[in-house]
């Protein structure tokens, strides 16, 4: 249940308590989060960094009452039964296909503020005032396809900001765009959040980007997604992105944070979990199989007492293994090294040795 409210002063303004989010897929339940418990206090600017698959996106949507809950609560300015979702602003990835191409960037802000009580002078203003923060005051009457990437992004952030929204939300907002305007519009969003006391909320895959906008950190990771780890940043605002990015504060920040968000491999990982992991990988690859019969019933049977030379038999094979061992596992291995090993079996031996810290050949 997702509930919206009036702010209470000194107040935490979103409260996520003992989050869980499952998808039902044909007979059986897959778990996107499980308990996930935070607060957000007014103002903040909080990321949630993790990789693909730790459920950032399906807690994001959460937040904004897109997704049902399986258990669990999220409130929002802590009072039960108020309308608040007016107040709530969702910028997404795609920012292309997040505007109207049929309507100029004016109309695109101006939706926003359609279900809000203002008249039509009070909305006009308000669009006025949205496009000018995001320095797009003079392209109003443009259509995005007259926009480029950057500024169409410009647009769907104005588009959030003019109904007045206290908490924005924002979902890889920099993703698909170039380095050099991605900095620009980082800047711009902290600036306006700043100015305003807008809390916001920020999914991103981007650790740097994570540490350099934001107050807080926080690391997800696994399958169901979980929160990892929860780090406060302490440069003062306004920041710059060459002094910050390379003050050892930040080093440090960020290289805790890759850490955190590796591919989970529990302590009690065995080599045979580790070996039905391959085997299944190798299958769903369609590997072409080059070994005899023998060999092909102990493949088809999860055997790993097999030359790795018949199941990885060229290079575009051996690439995608090494990529699928680094994600997996967090191992890395050159695929010209692969063939050290005479069996599957000694590979997954070397991975497991890797992985508790001993040495692997």
């Amino acid at each position: 249940m997702v509930n919206a409210g009036t702010l209470r002063p000194n107040y935490p303004l979103v409260v996520v308590d003992s989050l869980s989010v499952n998808f039902e897929h044909r007979e059986s339940s897959i778990a996107a989060i499980e308990e996930i418990s935070f607060e957000v206090g007014a103002g903040e600017f909080v990321s949630i960094c993790g990789p693909s698959g730790s459920g950032k996106t399906t807690l994001l949507r959460s937040i904004a009452g897109l997704c049902e809950l399986t258990s669990g609560e999220i409130r929002i300015h802590d009072s039960v039964g108020r309308d608040g979702a007016h107040r709530i602003g969702y910028v997404v990835q795609d920012y292309s296909s997040s505007l109207f191409p049929w309507l100029t960037a004016f109309r695109n802000v101006e939706l926003a503020t359609r279900a809000s009580k203002m008249n039509k002078s009070e909305r006009q203003s308000s669009v006025e005032e949205a496009l000018e923060l995001v320095g797009l005051a003079k392209v109003g009457k443009k259509y995005p396809w007259e926009l480029s990437g950057g500024m169409q992004q410009r647009v769907a952030i104005a588009r959030a900001l003019a109904s007045g929204a206290q908490l924005l939300l924002m979902d890889e907002p920099f993703a698909s765009i170039d380095a050099h305007t991605r900095f620009e519009l980082e800047d711009l969003v902290k600036s306006i959040a700043l100015a305003r006391g807008t809390t916001v909320i920020m999914v991103t895959h981007d650790i740097d980007e994570a540490v350099y906008m934001s107050n807080r950190v926080l690391g997800m990771n696994g399958t169901p997604g979980k929160i990892v780890s929860d780090y406060s940043i302490s440069f003062p605002f306004p920041r710059s992105q060459i002094a910050v990015r390379s003050d050892p504060r930040f080093v440090a920040v960020r290289n805790a944070l890759y850490t955190d968000l590796q591919p989970a491999r529990g302590d009690g990982e065995s080599a045979a979990t580790m070996a039905q992991e391959l085997i299944g990988f190798l299958r769903k690859q369609k590997c072409q199989f080059a070994g005899g019969r023998e060999e092909a019933e102990k493949f088809s049977a999860g055997e790993t007492d097999i030359k790795l030379s018949r199941v990885i038999i060229d290079s575009l094979a051996a690439i995608e293994l090494c990529i699928w061992i680094e994600d997996s596992w967090g191992i890395e291995i050159n695929p010209d090294d692969l063939f050290v090993f005479e069996s599957l079996g000694q590979l997954v031996e070397m991975a497991q040795n890797q992985v508790h810290g001993t040495d692997g050949r």
